[in-house]
């Protein structure tokens, strides 16, 4: 058992079996909604859209991958490992949850020969709910902030107007 709190239960299951003198092995993650008594599902630790923690998880694994270049990718090449990743969607991660932080497993022979072995990569579980201040007083909006494509947007005018400015609509230049 990995994790138990916070209304989430999540293990971590290893396994292995000899086949003809081959060694195989793998690890499992068990994760459930001990509110609900149903698989957990990764929407519920992220407040980001399923596409936005499918990318998160993606470039978590791209930058673990892109530190390891003298591991033993398929055919030597990180790229054939970038695609196999690539292909995945939300639905497929294999994970658990350790501490603070979401363990995503790729099984032996996944990315690369039998020799790498399985593939776990550390994802801290990142709440994105992005806050801000102006002279330590929080903002609210009629719109909340945003990130898209690695960009924070802002309404503006809350902003502005916590500055002491005032903030007009032209509406015949928009």
């Amino acid at each position: 058992m990995t994790t138990n709190k916070d209304g989430i239960l999540s293990v971590a299951m290893n396994w292995d079996w000899y086949f003809g003198g081959v060694r195989n092995y793998g690890t499992d993650g068990l994760n459930y909604d001990l509110n609900t008594g149903k698989k957990l599902e990764l929407s519920a630790l992220f407040s980001l859209s399923d596409a936005d923690i499918e990318r998160y998880l993606k470039d978590q694994t791209f930058a673990y991958i892109n530190a390891h270049p003298d591991y033993p990718w398929w055919n030597d090449s990180v790229a054939n490992a970038w695609d196999t990743v690539n292909q995945y969607r939300l639905d497929d991660f294999n994970y658990y949850i350790e501490g603070n932080n979401l363990i995503l497993v790729y099984d032996q022979y996944e990315l690369g020969p039998g020799a790498l072995g399985v593939v776990k990569v550390s994802c801290p579980i990142v709440n994105n709910t992005i806050d801000v201040t102006v002279d330590d007083r929080a903002l609210s909006f009629d719109q909340p902030p945003i990130m898209e494509n690695n960009r924070v947007m802002v309404p503006i005018r809350a902003i502005f107007e916590a500055l002491g400015y005032t903030v007009n609509w032209n509406a015949a230049t928009q």
